[in-house]
């Protein structure tokens, strides 16, 4: 049998890397990997125009399209991204805020309240934090230019309720001013390191991070892999073959960036990192397949559950595709 052809949309991860530069190749297909660096671009082209065959796709995304009806796609228990997000909330020092409490009451902008990383960042402030999330204020909009159209890409349900930011100004130059008191999601503001007032709301946010990975064992999943139900359909044999070649690029990639004799990447302390990478997560922060992850994507789904973004619980096995090698 001929090897298939296969279009994989997905970051430029160094742990796909190797996928990309064709030192790992995919047992039966002949590969076209296309690296975009937005992930929303990836998502966006992939459930409008469904051009490619496999894709990295928003958790957020995925979860709510298969529980509100048919999604031509399946998902891989594959996670090339991962993010803490205690570092990813900010504050203007004028709003009063000291402490995750304080954000009740207050206005919070967000890219999208149906982002992966905001449903992340509200389900610790409510978990871990005790925040009443429907005494916030949530503005979506753009962060630094002005809204430009449906900032969710997600149907709320009733009760969610959500403000558009005006469309004269970025989310960023509002966290500025003191319009927004507080900013969560996905990318840092410009306006953070500019702005006199605006601070994170946890300045000693590795320590946190740290701390919340210890007590839960859980590293947020941004972003998993899907493929074309007709694809898998067809051919069932390709979940085996792309979970081993993930794995496979992963360890070609953990094997690039622990060789002392140089250092890959621009950071000057980059073993001492791997060291902590080691004694953290037992050398390995991205693990693949359903045993090592499901109480993280389980949490995930009861959060979207809990802010209304799903209306009934999912049985993640349901979603997912696990490969004969797990």
């Amino acid at each position: 049998m001929s090897n298939i052809p296969l279009t994989l949309a997905c970051g430029a991860y160094d742990r796909t890397e190797p996928l990309r530069d064709g030192r790992i190749r995919i047992d039966g297909v002949n590969l076209s990997y296309i690296a975009i660096e937005s992930p929303p671009e990836i998502f966006s082209r992939m459930i409008r125009g469904k051009e490619f065959d496999v894709a990295e796709m928003s958790m957020a995304t995925y979860f709510t399209s298969v529980a509100s009806g048919d999604f031509p796609f399946i998902a891989l228990p594959i996670f090339p991204c991962r993010f803490f997000r205690h570092g990813n909330i900010f504050i203007n020092k004028r709003s009063g805020i000291t402490c995750a409490k304080d954000l009740e009451g207050k206005k919070v902008g967000t890219l999208g309240y149906g982002q992966s990383a905001a449903c992340w960042i509200r389900g610790i402030l409510a978990e871990e934090y005790g925040v009443d999330l429907e005494k916030i204020r949530w503005f979506e909009g753009g962060l630094e230019t002005a809204w430009q159209g449906d900032a969710s890409q997600h149907a709320h349900m009733a009760h969610v309720k959500t403000e558009r930011a005006p469309a004269s100004a970025s989310l960023s130059d509002m966290l500025a001013s003191g319009e927004l008191d507080a900013f969560a999601g996905a990318r840092r503001p410009s306006c953070y390191g500019r702005a006199e007032d605006v601070t994170l709301l946890f300045k000693n946010f590795r320590d946190v991070e740290r701390d919340y990975y210890k007590r839960t064992g859980i590293f947020p999943i941004m972003h998993n892999i899907v493929i074309r139900r007709d694809l898998i359909q067809r051919y069932p044999w390709l979940a085996t073959s792309l979970f081993k070649a993930f794995e496979d690029a992963k360890a070609a990639s953990n094997r690039d960036m622990r060789f002392t004799g140089t250092m890959k990447y621009s950071l000057p302390w980059q073993f001492d990192e791997i060291d902590e990478l080691d004694e953290l997560f037992g050398g390995d922060a991205y693990p693949y397949g359903m045993k090592d992850n499901r109480h993280v994507i389980e949490t995930f789904c009861r959060y979207l559950l809990e802010q209304g973004l799903i209306k009934n619980e999912i049985n993640v096995d349901e979603h997912f595709i696990v490969p004969i090698s797990e």
